[in-house]
């Protein structure tokens, strides 16, 4: 071996094992900092959350529009005076249909030839606040607002008139029918209640006129179609003159020298209720106050003007 080669061989094995030392020392430890999980919008949840579990407690016992026991009430002690919170006498004319909506107060005064005048009050003080002249929605023997759509649903009614549906954009300076459902084979005496959660409207009318057999029939919006599968009768409680559609019951006003307001209930296809009101005048269009006090009241249209609320509860 060259002297060359045994001196390397020296310096390898001499200072191999400082190498290895040193090389321990110098080299630094790798820290691996945890990642934290951000909420970008999505729940994040780990065992250790607590998920807060429903319990019977926190479920109502009975609901609001839970049935009633059908029977019939006779409601002498109800009061005009006290019960009565507003009478418009400004405008004569023939009113018929009524509608509530925010505060505000609509009457339909069929003023002949099949034209109908619309008039928008205060619901507090009476003063007029629009009115649309004219339009040819016959009687409007009653008239529903659509709070989604903005749009006035009006039926034309009468004892001896087929019925027709008129859509009417109401909201617009110049308001004008937009769609005219025709519905002639559900009879005449049509009257509506407008059920806007599930987008249909409830026709109540009659194959001979106002004193025939009661007709209830859904009505799909879009579509316009009758739906027949659920349809169904109940026997004349007087002239129809209003309706209403109010958690899951449909409230039907009716008579000519006295006031009845029947509580039907869709689902069950059945009459639960009926209430004879102590007032001799002729009813004129129905709808509900929700939106004041502390439960809803029924607000009733009359002859001459005149619209009643009453405390009146089923």
């Amino acid at each position: 071996m060259s002297p060359f080669r045994t001196d390397l061989f020296l310096i390898l094995v001499l200072y191999f094992p400082f190498l290895i030392l040193l090389q321990s020392c110098t080299t630094k430890k790798e820290i691996v900092t945890p990642t934290v999980q951000t909420n970008t919008g999505f729940s994040i949840t780990t065992n250790a959350d607590t998920i807060p579990t429903a319990t019977n407690d926190s479920l109502p016992t009975k609901a609001d529009d839970s049935p009633v026991t059908p029977h019939v009430d006779t409601l002498p002690s109800l009061s005009m005076t006290t019960d009565k919170i507003l009478n418009f006498t400004g405008l004569k004319g023939n009113n018929q249909g009524l509608l509530y909506n925010n505060k505000r107060i609509m009457l339909a005064y069929d003023i002949g030839g099949g034209n109908n005048r619309l008039v928008i009050y205060d619901y507090f003080t009476g003063a007029v606040l629009k009115e649309v002249p004219s339009l040819r929605i016959g009687h409007g023997a009653e008239i529903k607002y659509h709070k989604q759509n903005k749009l006035l649903f009006a039926i034309n009614g009468g004892g001896g008139t087929l019925t027709h549906v008129y859509t009417v954009d109401i909201e617009s300076t110049k308001p004008s029918i937009l769609r005219d459902y025709n519905l002639e084979q559900l009879g005449k005496a049509g009257i509506i209640a407008l059920d806007e959660a599930n987008n249909k409207f409830y026709v109540l009318s009659s194959a001979t006129g106002d004193l025939g057999t009661h007709l209830i029939t859904p009505v799909d919006i879009v579509t316009g179609i009758p739906d027949l599968s659920n349809q169904f009768r109940l026997p004349n409680l007087g002239i129809p003159q209003g309706a209403v559609f109010h958690k899951g019951r449909i409230y039907f006003l009716l008579g000519k020298n006295s006031t009845i307001i029947a509580a039907i209930n869709p689902a069950t296809k059945s009459l639960e209720k009926v209430v004879t009101m102590p007032d001799t005048a002729e009813p004129e269009g129905l709808d509900i106050v929700d939106d004041i006090y502390s439960y809803p009241k029924f607000v009733v249209g009359y002859v001459g003007s005149k619209v009643y609320t009453y405390n009146l509860r089923f």
